[in-house]
């Protein structure tokens, strides 16, 4: 048993292990348990304060995705909203007169297979979104440069 000095009124006390001053009454213990509220506290705001982060992360990440994902749907209906919608608009294509879209390989018989493959599609009746020449379509035309 060690005789230690009162941290507030600075007289000696009788032992170490006393639970407060003869003297003043102070608790050395509330010290302690101050400091260790302290340390939980602060603790406690920054674990908060990692889990925001965190979730202020997770939250942009999505946003984000979200975005791309819109992006990329907004493309697609730019894309098909420029697609021939009909037979008679692909064949508009074809010859040349449609004002978005032109052969990519401009020889007669490529031309002439096309022409043959939305024939036996619309003779079948095949609708023109699902025949062969409008899932190709990227392969036989591209956009037109505005030029």
């Amino acid at each position: 048993m060690a005789l230690i000095k009162c941290p507030e009124c600075n007289r000696e006390r009788i032992s170490d292990s006393a639970k407060s001053c003869p003297h003043c009454g102070f608790k050395p213990n509330a010290e302690k348990n101050k400091r260790r509220n302290k340390i939980i506290l602060w603790s406690v705001i920054l674990g908060l304060l990692a889990l925001g982060a965190i979730a202020l992360s997770v939250y942009i990440a999505s946003e984000r995705e979200e975005a791309r994902m819109a992006q990329i749907e907004f493309n697609n209906f730019l894309a098909e909203s420029l697609m021939p919608g009909s037979y008679q608009d692909a064949r508009y294509a074809i010859v040349g007169t449609h004002p978005n879209w032109e052969l990519i390989d401009n020889t007669a018989g490529a031309s002439i297979y096309i022409e043959f493959k939305l024939q036996e599609d619309e003779k079948n009746g095949v609708p023109f979104k699902q025949s062969q020449v409008y899932k190709n379509w990227g392969s036989y035309f591209r956009k037109k440069s505005n030029n």
